[in-house]
């Protein structure tokens, strides 16, 4: 049978429904491997989970598991996964370096918006997720953190989110792909204070892909992103600045965090349209509908499995507050 080269939207509801459930099978097996060494060892079990090498297996359970899921997806569907994944190394320069403008807005022009949804959500009793996963107090832990956080997120769950899930969509129409993605993306976070920046986020990268129709510069915008992350709490670790959350609420804060995020939305929107140029190799896309639809069922059934589980685990999230 002869590779296909683009996603459909059940490869986009398989993907999504494995990759909700791949990183909890990798955490239960690290959980499994944990209780041995400490039984072996007889070292306290909360004492193996604080262990540098299980943080580190634990950090890198989700990229692992995207991994897996993306190279299975792939070989399974006889996938030319270049193609379908618009996967491009032909890079353009002002296209790059509009990306990292792009990231740098999406971090410093939506960062007072979701801290005002983090402080509604404080006045509940739900407190936003300071905690930080790894340590990150000298130069080794932050190449670490880089990589672990920055890069591997980068390439990984774009393959996923924008590479499978965003094109399988598209047959939805790509309107909806762009948005539809980007709320599955915030879902996977699974987290009620990891909700908001996911799905600005996500749209964000979605429209990068549709426009310049190669994946590589939604990576590049997400990994610019987390590196702003990873290097900001590198410096207030080593400096001893407290990360304990604070936003008042008041009137003109909201106000102004309302518009820096509109403002960043529209300038992120208008270099999108006006600046960002198309790939150069950009190929005739084939439709869901050149692929025999009449071989699937009708209800995209490991979506809506993965969608169910996803809304679970957020509320689960949401109550261990």
């Amino acid at each position: 049978m002869e590779k296909r080269n683009f996603y459909t939207k059940y490869d986009a509801g398989k993907t999504f429904c494995f990759s909700v459930f791949a990183p909890y099978v990798i955490a239960l097996v690290l959980i499994v491997v944990a209780s041995i060494v400490a039984g072996l060892s007889g070292t306290n079990y909360e004492g193996v989970l604080k262990a540098p090498w299980f943080l580190v297996l634990s950090t890198l359970a989700s990229p692992l598991a995207f991994f897996i899921v993306y190279v299975i997806i792939n070989k399974k569907g006889k996938i030319n996964y270049l193609q379908a994944s618009h996967i491009d190394f032909k890079l353009d320069i002002l296209n790059v370096f509009l990306c990292i403008l792009i990231a740098f807005i999406c971090v410093f022009g939506f960062n007072n918006f979701v801290s005002m949804f983090d402080a509604i959500f404080k006045l509940f009793g739900i407190e936003p997720n300071t905690s930080w996963g790894l340590p990150i107090n000298n130069g080794y832990w932050l190449v670490f953190n880089i990589i672990a956080m920055a890069v591997l997120p980068a390439i990984f769950e774009e393959l996923i989110f924008r590479g499978i899930i965003f094109n399988g969509l598209k047959p939805y129409g790509k309107k909806k792909a762009v948005i539809y993605s980007a709320l599955l993306f915030s879902l996977m976070h699974a987290s009620i204070s990891q909700t908001i920046y996911p799905i600005l986020a996500g749209c964000v990268f979605a429209l990068i892909v549709y426009k310049t129709d190669n994946i590589l510069y939604s990576m590049i915008i997400h990994f610019c992103n987390n590196l702003i992350v990873v290097v900001n709490r590198y410096i207030m670790e080593i400096n001893n600045i407290s990360s304990e959350f604070s936003f008042d609420l008041s009137f003109i804060n909201i106000f102004s965090s309302i518009i820096y995020a509109i403002t960043a939305g529209l300038l992120i929107f208008a270099i999108i349209k006006f600046l960002i140029r198309p790939s150069k190799t950009q190929k005739k896309e084939l439709v869901f509908g050149d692929y025999q639809e009449d071989i699937y069922p009708k209800t995209n059934v490991y979506l809506w499995v993965g969608v169910f589980v996803g809304i679970i685990l957020w509320i689960v999230s949401l109550i261990s507050f």
